[in-house]
């Protein structure tokens, strides 16, 4: 086994251990078992292996943390069951790394799982000397990544991109604050190849390891991961490369989530400022127990989850663990870091840079005595000058006073010539109400008049046209009479001739 969640301190454990690397599906735990620690729940045949075992046995189950709490692989990994991830314990104990990382998982709903224990292989890290972070010369930048930095398409063109564009500005610009960045890539072979870097010289050989890379550099680039946490106990300053802008349960003092954040980020990486130094040293304490030493809390939970597990099957009981069984000596508060140094948070500030304890004293001493020699008149002093100032403001009040009257005289003025014109407005709105009715009435009339005479004119035309039809009548009845007379006439004329 070489995963340092275990190899930093199994070999001190003063429990016999016995390691499985075996497939689990059918796999029953030995009848002198005590106590069965694990990182893997998170598969189905580890997590069912577990689940059957918790239900089934009355022998008590730690899972060890074995890394940062990264949200999308809580929320957004395809690749784990939904609600696996810490959201469902399949064990009695959860050994967390920090306090800040026990509270989000117990707002999972592992109320009483949780036990902040940190990490052995921290320790070991904490109390090694560290190389110091060079001031001079190339400025040395590590960039990095998780060993899964993505768990879906999406999240891998995001975390390219994001790389990509650091590439991009350090083609164009291979500097900051005046130092030539001396850059270091350590990064999947995928992505790699990807983005078309070739491995140094130094890769091809020998392959240090990370937190040797992190020890040779002077600030650290890495996308959400453990790796953070290494970096920030080495001391380092430390950006956050997160493109696809997911929420963070590690929060850092620099944050690169768009191309325009690595010119800023870049700048305060190679002088960064204190506070921002300090703030690092806060999360880091809180994401992880650096007090005291984890492998014996570590051991202390094993021996009381064992403890308890003997307890219930010699009484044939139910496994019953208190709710916190590593004492806090802290009592739930935080203590200042190391870093905390007035003189190095507020740099511009004359007083928190005298350091002189003697000096300070006699500064102080004439201070005392100047005000007490001269009480009064530094008290007259400022009575007189605040009788002045007092002065001058009533003075402005009558000024302010009399404007303000003199414009509420113009307003009353104002509101009754105002009063007047509507007024007479009133009486011009109702004449023009009286003329505009007449004319109204003109104009019924009128359209009246038109209609009657309308009417008049088409009866006139039709009688006009009555009489016109009778004379033309008439006329023919006359022709037509004198026709007949005149043939009359003749015939007579005629027999009067014959009897002649």
């Amino acid at each position: 086994m070489d995963n340092p969640v275990y190899t930093a301190w199994i070999e001190n454990c003063p429990f016999p251990t016995r390691v499985i690397d075996t497939p689990v599906e059918d796999w029953t735990p030995p009848d002198d078992a005590g106590l069965i620690v694990t990182h893997e729940q998170f598969r189905w045949e580890s997590a069912s292996t577990l689940r059957r075992i918790k239900t089934e046995t009355k022998l008590p189950i730690l899972i060890l943390c074995d890394g940062v709490l990264e949200y999308r692989n809580s929320w957004q990994n395809p690749k784990i069951a939904p609600g696996s991830l810490y959201q469902t314990l399949f064990g009695h104990k959860l050994a967390c790394l920090g306090r800040a990382p026990a509270r989000i998982i117990e707002s999972f709903g592992q109320v009483g799982a949780c036990e902040v224990v940190g990490q052995p292989r921290f320790d070991l890290l904490q109390k090694s000397e560290c190389l110091p972070v060079q001031n001079e010369g190339p400025f040395r930048l590590l960039v990095t990544t998780a060993r899964t930095p993505a768990f879906t398409e999406d999240q891998h063109k995001n975390v390219v991109e994001g790389l990509r564009q650091i590439q991009e500005r350090f083609e164009r610009n291979c500097g900051a604050a005046g130092r030539k960045i001396s850059l270091n890539w350590r990064l999947p072979d995928d992505i790699r190849e990807e983005l078309g870097i070739d491995p140094t010289p130094i890769e091809l050989g020998k392959k240090p390891s990370v937190s040797e890379a992190i020890e040779n550099s002077d600030a650290v680039i890495t996308t959400p991961s453990t790796v953070y946490l290494d970096s920030l106990i080495k001391r380092r300053p430390t950006a956050i490369l997160d493109f696809n802008n997911c929420p963070s349960f590690v929060p850092s003092a620099w944050t690169i989530s768009a191309a325009k954040h690595i010119n800023p980020v870049l700048e305060e990486l190679a002088v960064p400022p204190p506070a921002k130094m300090l703030f690092q040293r806060m999360t880091l304490h809180d994401q992880l127990e650096l007090d005291g030493n984890s492998e014996t809390r570590l051991f202390k939970l094993f021996q009381v989850m064992i403890d308890a597990g003997v307890k219930a099957r010699k009484n044939d009981a139910d496994l019953i663990l208190p709710p916190k069984i590593l004492p806090d000596p802290r009592h739930g508060f935080s203590a200042p870091d190391d870093d905390f140094d007035l003189q190095a948070l507020f740099p511009q500030s004359m007083a928190h840079q005298q350091s002189d304890i003697a000096l300070l004293q006699q500064e102080l001493a004439h201070a005392l005595t100047r005000i007490d020699q001269n009480p009064l008149r530094l008290m007259d002093d400022k009575l007189a000058a605040k009788t002045a100032t007092n002065l001058e403001l009533m003075e402005t009040l009558r000024d302010a006073e009399q404007r303000i009257q003199s414009a509420n005289e113009r307003v009353d003025e104002f509101t009754q010539q105002h009063a007047k014109m509507l007024s007479l407005l009133d009486i011009k709105r109702g004449q023009l109400d009286k003329k505009d009715s007449h004319i109204q009435d003109l104009k019924d009339l009128l359209q009246e008049a038109n209609s009657e005479l309308k009417s008049v004119r088409q009866k006139f035309q039709k009688q006009t046209q009555a009489m016109l039809n009778a004379a033309a009548q008439l006329q023919e009845d006359v022709k037509s009479t004198r026709i007949e007379q005149n043939s009359t006439d003749s015939r007579g004329e005629g027999s009067k001739d014959t009897k002649d």
